[in-house]
């Protein structure tokens, strides 16, 4: 450390040469501790074969010397109270949607792909985000990279904005350093499960609407059957239009109170069940599901043997490997079992028994990768296993977007005939039994 003229420690300056990602030759200076320290803060930065030497510290400018003072007469100044900074605001985390993550790892791949820093990149995302909060957490995340952190660790600081399958396949593509594969895997699948969000959204609507219409058109049957009654008792001389439009309308009425409760009951229930406490639930639930857990499975699969190629690529242990990829998979009951998996796994077992005991994958996949252990080819057979679960992925989400659109308006279908049921024989019954009075 040097001492410069104000009496302060100064951090040495480094030259370095390395190499991005791409093959290009980079070098130019930095400020640091020690030459491993500033190594570990390039390398973090995507760089590769970094070379540092000692730099002599740019010279200072001379300093000026001080003016002679000279007597001047004193004036009374009026000074206004200084103003206080205006507090932070401090903004609601809220966890990137499908379409958000689509965007914005789509994006950070092709800034790793020109071969920008992490830090750099992600500024840059910051400075187009649409909330404040994510503003505020891209440069952040954007600070910790450039201070040496790696991303994945970074994104896991922030779990109501990034979701724990992310940080960890962001984690198993920087220690291979395919972190461009990893932003496309991630961008891909939030593709999909955005499409499929949208089309239940769809569909969600359209049974609310229904479910909400039917309490109106009872009342408007109720309110239409009070008018007749009226109407026959004064012998027809009463206004035909402003009598009916009257019991119609406090036929609706009398409905209004069960609409405003069930409507209510709905979105507070939607939002309860929407809240993390239940996330766990919510995906054991979609295993449970046979329409839909075998897309589930298939897409948890797929960024599980993505992360363990990646991993394989960087030498890992195989323990160490499991460790990190079982919580990229995004159904968290299965990342469970898989954690659980890798916790029983001992150093000396090799990734085939592993995840033959964890029953995750079919017996063939497995073959595959004792055959790449016996071989010594890993990072192939994890990459033809990853291939075959990308197939598997997408037969699975295609034939669930096309069973889907027929066989979830079956439900709808059966609850607009019933409510027409009902409505019929509400007008029948009431006529059958006006003319039965009569």
């Amino acid at each position: 450390m040097r001492q410069n003229p104000s009496g302060f420690l100064q951090m040495p300056f480094f030259s370095f040469e390395a190499t991005d990602t791409q093959g290009r030759r980079r070098q130019g200076q930095i400020q640091g501790t020690t030459p491993d320290q500033v190594r570990q803060l390039l390398t973090g930065q995507g760089l590769q074969n970094v070379q540092i030497r000692v730099a002599a510290a740019p010279v200072a400018a001379p300093t000026p010397k001080a003016a002679t003072a000279q007597p001047v007469k004193s004036v009374p100044v009026s000074v206004p109270a200084p103003t206080l900074p205006a507090e932070p605001k401090e903004h609601k985390p809220t966890r990137l949607s499908d379409k958000d993550r689509m965007f914005f790892f789509g994006q950070l791949g092709r800034f790793y792909h020109s071969g920008i820093a992490p830090n750099k990149a992600l500024e840059e995302l910051a400075d187009r985000a649409r909330s404040p909060g994510q503003q505020e957490t891209f440069r952040e995340i954007a600070r910790l990279t450039g201070g040496g952190t790696g991303l994945g660790a970074a994104m896991r600081q922030y779990p109501d904005y990034f979701s724990p399958d992310d940080a960890a396949t962001m984690e198993a593509g920087e220690k291979s350093g395919e972190l461009t594969a990893a932003c496309d895997a991630i961008a891909q699948q939030a593709d999909k499960s955005h499409r499929l969000k949208k089309q239940l959204r769809w569909y969600t609507l359209t049974l609310t609407v229904m479910a909400g219409l039917f309490p109106i058109l009872l009342g408007i049957v109720n309110g239409s059957l009070a008018s007749m009654k009226v109407q026959d008792a004064a012998g027809g001389s009463l206004p035909v239009v402003s009598t009916a439009a009257k019991y119609t309308g406090q036929g609706i009425s009398s409905m209004l109170p069960a609409l405003a409760a069930g409507i209510t009951a709905f979105f507070l229930l939607r939002w309860i069940w929407q809240r993390d406490q239940f996330l766990m639930l919510r995906h054991r639930l979609v295993l449970a599901i046979p329409l839909v857990n075998g897309r589930a499975r298939a897409e948890s699969l797929l960024r599980l043997a993505f992360s363990l190629q990646n991993l394989a690529k960087a030498g890992l242990a195989p323990k160490t490997s499991f460790d990190i990829a079982a919580d990229s998979m995004p159904n968290r009951e299965l990342a469970r079992r898989a954690r659980e998996a890798a916790a029983q796994m001992r150093e000396n077992q090799s990734l085939s028994d592993a995840l033959r005991s964890a029953g995750l994958f079919d017996p063939q996949m497995n073959d595959v990768v004792s055959t790449g252990e016996i071989t010594g080819d890993v990072p192939r057979a994890m990459a033809q296993v990853a291939s075959a679960q990308a197939g598997d992925y997408d037969a699975r989400d295609t034939n669930f977007s096309h069973l889907s659109r027929v066989l979830l308006y079956i439900p709808l279908a059966i609850m607009v005939v019933t409510m027409l049921a009902i409505l019929y024989l509400t007008l029948y019954s009431g006529i059958i039994r006006q003319l039965t009075t009569d």
